[in-house]
């Protein structure tokens, strides 16, 4: 990939299934690949929970983002408007990757430490689901924050 490919990469529309970000360039070695550090280059991230698990699964690299309350606000003073913005631009805020034989689970926690049903029923249902598909657990929390 040149320069003009990544000025056109750049320029281009996104399709609402994946995002444009600036990552760390990668060299080839053989069927490996190792980060230099040297150069930038554009990356597409799925905004789809599950697209960025094949991506990972493929051995790629996929950088994961997380929202937290300087972002969006916390449980009952969770700002809807941020929320949204932020899952415009980085797609869902609960969702689980496989990585070799680990699960790692990202959960919205500040909506769950919420009382409005409004805010914390998608985590509170995708943590239900998540339970259900899940034979064995290294860590489970489900305590509320309270101040």
């Amino acid at each position: 990939m040149d320069a003009k490919d990544l000025k056109r990469k750049d320029s281009a529309q996104r399709d609402g299934r994946s995002m444009i970000y600036t990552a760390k360039s990668h060299d080839q070695l053989g069927d490996e690949e190792s980060i230099t550090g040297h150069f930038q280059q554009i990356i597409e991230v799925p905004s789809d929970a599950v697209e960025r698990a094949t991506v990972r699964s493929k051995g790629r690299s996929v950088r994961l983002y997380v929202a937290g309350n300087h972002d969006v606000g916390f449980g009952d003073t969770l700002i809807r408007k941020a929320m949204q913005r932020y899952k415009n631009e980085f797609g869902s805020v609960n969702y689980k990757i496989q990585v070799g034989n680990h699960t790692l689970v990202v959960l919205d926690t500040l909506a769950l430490s919420s009382d409005t049903p409004s805010i914390h029923e998608e985590s509170q249902e995708f943590l239900s689901q998540i339970g259900q598909d899940m034979t064995r657990r290294l860590v489970a929390n489900t305590a509320k924050h309270t101040e």
